[in-house]
């Protein structure tokens, strides 16, 4: 290791004439940077109007779109959402939907009965190309994390699914375009920890930071477990139609506590269907509510801040910069002084930048937590160049 540690030294440092090869480290730094705007900022689908929500119908047929960062969230109380739900047998969670892109993480929040991204009823997210399911019972944590199911390989090719989530209090079955993708008996308890609070959201969080890019015809909740047969028969009957066109047939069964057919083509109210249902319109908000301050639009905690996989991330994807940046610093003659401000603007300058591109993606969200862990990446990397090449005199 020493004399790997001298030859690097002697190779980038020093050019044969004892003078320091700039050009060198200049290249690699540039390198360096290339790589990491690409690993920052793919898949490249900026949002120049973060605070809007961009839902909105479909030209041709019924649904809704999420071509960038949006949401549909309750405009009334879900208070006799819960109340039929927690008298239940059960849960099933119905959507036909289509997404853009399997470079979604969070999960991203197709239907989410939640409040923020630590405690939910029950989720239906997209991870990449997996389908994830998150539910909330008396034998789970607040998040339903800890008993979340995945279900692989469902969002490979851009296409149509049905989606079909049971639960009976005793399994969970995933059903995709009729067909039992998952059975899972490993999920137990009721819903009897259920919080009547949380917010009905279809493409996002309540809170606004976990975007769902895609479409949605028609999304149905029910009291119940399904049977095989009835989700079949649901797939069946919107198969034809849905091959052609994205308008769903009218004979879908009949059941759910809430459903939406999304079919009236204008305004910001998404009605539900009469009938037995819960009272709960969706609302198409001009804005996504959250925090408007850029560097608070996710919720800064010490949880976050001291989470292993988020600490490494940071600061050893920024190491090399503060690495290479002091590298090309110290071709100049400077004070000691000199030498700390440039790396403490530097750190910050790059830090923010950073946090503001993340900003402008539907998947990437701002913090201040996550600006100090990279200056804490930038200066560790500028102190290991500093002493190393004291240490080795180089």
């Amino acid at each position: 290791m020493d004399g790997f540690i001298r030859l690097f030294f002697s190779a980038v440092s020093r050019g044969s004439e004892g003078k320091t090869n700039r050009g060198l480290l200049l290249l690699i730094l540039v390198i360096y940077l290339l790589i990491l705007s690409g690993y920052l900022l793919w898949p490249f689908n900026f949002i120049f109007t973060p605070l809007k929500n961009c839902a909105r119908w479909i030209e041709k047929g019924n649904g809704i779109e999420f071509p960038k960062s949006g949401l549909l969230i309750n405009k009334e109380t879900t208070v006799d959402l819960f109340d039929k739900m927690i008298k239940g047998s059960g849960l099933t969670i119905e959507v036909w939907i289509e997404s853009n892109s399997i470079y979604q993480h969070g999960p991203a929040r197709i239907i989410s009965y939640s409040i923020n991204h630590k405690s939910r009823n029950f989720t239906l997210g997209q991870s990449e190309d997996d389908l994830i399911l998150r539910l909330r019972t008396s034998a789970s944590d607040l998040n339903g994390a800890d008993q979340q199911l995945k279900i692989e390989d469902v969002f490979t090719r851009k296409k149509i699914h049905h989606i079909a989530a049971t639960y009976n209090f005793k399994k969970r079955c995933v059903y995709i375009n009729g067909n039992i993708a998952i059975k899972n008996d490993q999920q137990k308890g009721d819903f009897s920890n259920w919080d009547s609070s949380h917010n009905l959201i279809i493409g996002n969080e309540a809170s606004g930071n976990r975007a769902w890019l895609g479409k949605i015809f028609y999304a149905a909740l029910y009291r119940r477990a399904l049977s095989e047969q009835e989700i079949l028969q649901n797939f069946k009957s919107g198969y034809e139609k849905m091959s052609t066109s994205t308008k769903l047939p009218a004979n879908l069964n009949s059941g759910p506590i809430v459903s939406y057919r999304f079919d009236e083509n204008a305004g910001n109210i998404i009605h539900h269907e009469d009938g037995n249902s819960a009272h709960i319109n969706l609302y198409m908000p001009e804005e996504i509510p959250g925090d408007k301050v850029m560097f608070s639009s996710r919720k800064d905690n010490l949880y976050d801040f001291l989470s292993i996989k988020n600490i490494l991330t940071n600061i050893l994807v920024f190491f090399p910069l503060g690495f290479f940046f002091v590298a090309n610093l110290k071709q100049y003659s400077t004070t000691k002084i000199r030498l700390t401000l440039s790396i403490l603007i530097f750190s910050l300058t790059a830090s923010f930048g950073f946090e503001i591109l993340h900003h402008f993606l539907p998947d990437r969200h701002s913090s201040l937590t996550e600006v100090l862990l990279k200056m804490i990446g930038i200066y560790l990397g500028a102190l290991t160049y500093l002493y190393l090449g004291k240490s080795k005199k180089v």
